[in-house]
């Protein structure tokens, strides 16, 4: 989907007639003026059209360079380990899709998982990432000089080339901040006399967004702070298996306004 500014650069939007749906933001919560009337919606459509066209483009910092998005984080129980399974079922048309939203007024991108993907982590967390491709073009504002960035997301195949890494350690989590995180399970298994290792499956079920803080060395060059969005639908075909020691209890962590396919999973602390 294009940005805002390629679509006023193609003529797809302008000053007429708001169409504030067509306009694909970064932060996807934010939300466009629906209780207004008609006179102020086009007001404040008239006043966002003409800021955009204060910015006039000044240079291509980079075109097309491949970069590696982390779009499931696999964590790692303490003293456990997890699995994640991910199986196309032939009898849907579509399996998950992945909507990463641009940033900078830069275009979004969909991209969708095709192949039956499944891989464990022990002792190290593990990240499945895919490939894509990014643009950045710097613009200027013609009345106050002030550069912008706008940054295009590009996946240009008909498959999805992916890989899987190490994540960093976060075994020796002390403490989550109660403001960014909420308990989503527990499993009390400190009184329990067995030994070994009890499992939990999870299926997932429902949509998940959430946000992760991304390190491009190509965007960081340039100065950006980026932060993208990613959103995932259909993600009930995700199957979530735990192996976790006996003789403690765990909790399951998400971050507050995110439902991760994997959430972190750290042992009770008195």
């Amino acid at each position: 989907m294009a940005g805002p500014l390629e679509l006023l650069e193609t003529g797809t939007i302008n000053e007429d007639d708001p169409q504030f749906t067509k306009i694909h933001l970064s932060d996807p919560t934010r939300g466009w003026p629906s209780q207004l009337s008609t006179t102020e919606m086009k007001r404040q459509w008239q006043s966002f059209i003409r800021h955009l066209k204060r910015y006039h483009k000044k240079e291509t910092l980079f075109k097309q360079e491949p970069i590696w998005i982390p779009l499931i984080n696999l964590y790692v129980p303490p003293g456990g380990s997890s699995t994640l399974k991910y199986i196309r079922s032939s009898n849907k048309k579509m399996g998950p899709e992945i909507k990463i939203l641009g940033f900078g007024f830069g275009s979004t991108e969909s991209i969708s998982i095709s192949d039956s993907v499944e891989f464990d982590a022990e002792q190290r967390g593990k990240s499945f990432l895919v490939k894509m491709y990014a643009t950045a073009i710097r613009y200027l504002d013609s009345v106050h000089g002030q550069p912008l960035t706008r940054v295009d997301l590009e996946h240009p195949h008909d498959y999805t080339e992916h890989k899987i890494e190490d994540l960093p350690d976060i075994t020796e989590i002390k403490s989550l901040n109660s403001e960014e995180w909420k308990v989503i399970h527990e499993i009390n298994l400190s009184s329990s006399s067995d030994t070994g290792h009890y499992t939990f499956q999870h299926a997932i079920t429902e949509s998940a967004i959430w946000k992760v803080e991304l390190s491009f060395p190509p965007l960081q060059a340039i100065g950006l702070d980026l932060n993208l969005t990613f959103e995932s639908e259909h993600s009930k075909e995700f199957e979530l298996t735990f192996k976790i020691p006996y003789g403690h209890d765990y909790l399951f962590y998400s971050r507050i306004g995110e439902t991760p396919i994997v959430p972190l999973c750290t042992t009770r602390r008195n």
